[in-house]
Order: structure tokens, then C-alpha cells, then sequence
């Protein structure tokens, strides 16, 4: 495993959005992911880890210290007590299909990009489904004190939220799932259904899907920012999908700044917050270079 220097972050966010990581690699297993972790304690440099980039734009100002970009991927599947265990870097389209293959249903996060650890941490769902409903435990890693195998509980979930989402205290390794056992025609179908009517509906180019959380069971954020009069809103680059209001897209390419989405963001929550009284949080995470990293 190769630790480069200086490495443009723009190309792994979905956004394309970013500067450099002061040092940087991406490791393919466990082990790897313990010797960037040594290597970063041994030098004393903060330690940010990310999957796909489907949910995070960086810093235009860059991230310090060492940035990993969780790669392992592997899938065991216990049939007799329906337990997943899928290392996190593996990609939710890899586990959604490896699990219709074995009769497992999983087609709500069908078409859904990014990694299994992502997931887990941002607890990333459609609709009514989400992640944290699948998930039975984990193994991970904290810099400090070693691997540690942990429950459900430990994650502290919250919708589209979780503990580490915003603590930064640990790597997230593996994680044993759980799903429905079905018929393998029939999940098969549904996955393919979902995929297509998903590909149909989003808007394509440089996004990181939904920007913004829905503020209530029955409230959608798309509504509100078309409501407020912002579809197809553009600025810096930017614009708000006509197709999809809660969807920025990246028109300006790398010359858009972490900067000028930070600002996107506020506008939108500002007019939706004057126009319809809802203040939109925000899903996606822009990786500050002043971040406190573990």
C-alpha cells in the first residue's frame, strides 16, 4: 500500500469537490488499514477515514494529517441464521446483489451509492427504510486502544445520523447485518425495478444525491426548496436540480469551492427557513481542515 503525498481529494468526493490530503492511501484489507493507522500514530499526524465519497465534499483548503479511503471489500453470508458480515468498504450495490443472489432482501438500499461503513455511519436509508434497522454489530477501530467488537446501541443512531458520524472516535471495519429471507426471483426483480425507476427519476452529474434531511416524518425537503421558489437556483457553479430540488449539483467542476457550497447550503436554508418556517439540516458533511480527526 502506497502513502502519497499532496493527493487532490476533489476526485474521491461525488461533488468533486476539495483540495489535497497532506498524506494519503487507500487501504484494500484489515491489515492495511492497521499499518496507515500505525504509521499515522508513529508520526503523529490526525487520521480521517471515508468510503465512497457519495455523502462528503473536503476542504478546498485541504485536510491535514492522514486521509484514508476505506477500499476492503469482501461479503460472508451465513444462510442457516441469516447473518451478513461484509467489511466496509464493500459497496452497498456489491452487498444489495451478492444478498439477492443468496435470497436476501436488501432492495431498499438498491441503486443507494457508497460503502457499507458509510452507511452504517451516516445511517443511509430511502424512504422509510434505513440501515440502522440491519445492523446487529460491528468490529472497529479505535487508534488509541485497538479493535473492538460492538453492538447496535454503540452507533447512538439517529435519522441519517449516528454517533460517529460526528465524533470521528473509531474505524469502522466490518459490520454483521441482517435481512429478510425471500424468494430469489422475486427480490431479483425488485432490485432491477428499483435501480431503473431510480436511474429514471435523479438528476445525474456531480452531486452528492440529497443535501438535506427531511425536517418531519411527512415533510419532504424537496418540497420545501421548490416551495421556497429555488428550483434550478444557480450560483458559484452551483445549482439546484429542477429534477430533484434537495440535489446540488457541481456544474463549475474542481474550480467550485468548499467555500461557495458552505455558502449554497446557508442560502438555501435561509430562504426555505423565510418562505415555509422549516430550517433544513443538513445530510451531507463537508470535511473541514480544521476538523477534529482521530
Amino acid at each position: 500500500m502506497e502513502i502519497l503525498q499532496k493527493e487532490s481529494l476533489s476526485r474521491y468526493s461525488n461533488l468533486r469537490i476539495g483540495g489535497d490530503a497532506e498524506h494519503f492511501c487507500i487501504p484494500e484489507s484489515e491489515q492495511e488499514i492497521l499499518d496507515a493507522v500505525g504509521f499515522a500514530r508513529e508520526k503523529g499526524f490526525p487520521i480521517m477515514a471515508f468510503g465512497g465519497g457519495s455523502n462528503i465534499a473536503f476542504d478546498s483548503k485541504g485536510i491535514q494529517g492522514l486521509v484514508m479511503k476505506i477500499s476492503t471489500d469482501n461479503i460472508s453470508i451465513d444462510t442457516e441464521n441469516g447473518t451478513i458480515v461484509a467489511a466496509s468498504g464493500t459497496s452497498l450495490a456489491k452487498l444489495v446483489k451478492c444478498l439477492a443472489e443468496s435470497g436476501f432482501d436488501a432492495s431498499n438500499f438498491a441503486g443507494v451509492p457508497g460503502t457499507v461503513g458509510g452507511a452504517v455511519v451516516n445511517n443511509t436509508g430511502r424512504n422509510n427504510a434505513q440501515i440502522s434497522n440491519h445492523v446487529v454489530g460491528a468490529k472497529v477501530l479505535d487508534p488509541s486502544s485497538g479493535i473492538t467488537d460492538v453492538g447496535h446501541s454503540f452507533f447512538g443512531y439517529d435519522y441519517r445520523s449516528s454517533k460517529l458520524k460526528h465524533e470521528h472516535s473509531h474505524i469502522v471495519l466490518s459490520v454483521a447485518l441482517q435481512f429478510v429471507a425471500g424468494d430469489i426471483v422475486e427480490i431479483r426483480e425488485k432490485v432491477r425495478y428499483i435501480v431503473g425507476s431510480r436511474a429514471k427519476r435523479q438528476p445525474t452529474g456531480m452531486t452528492l444525491g440529497s443535501t438535506f434531511k427531511n425536517p418531519a416524518t411527512e415533510v419532504n425537503a424537496w418540497q420545501l426548496i421548490q416551495d421556497a421558489g429555488l428550483a434550478g437556483y444557480t450560483t458559484n457553479g452551483l445549482r439546484i436540480s429542477d429534477t430533484h430540488c434537495n440535489w446540488i449539483l457541481n456544474e463549475g467542476g474542481a474550480d467550485t469551492s468548499s467555500e461557495a457550497l458552505r455558502e449554497f447550503i446557508e442560502k438555501i436554508r435561509n430562504v426555505v427557513s423565510e418562505r415555509t418556517g422549516y430550517l433544513l439540516e443538513p445530510e451531507i458533511q463537508i470535511i473541514s481542515s480544521k476538523r477534529t480527526s482521530i
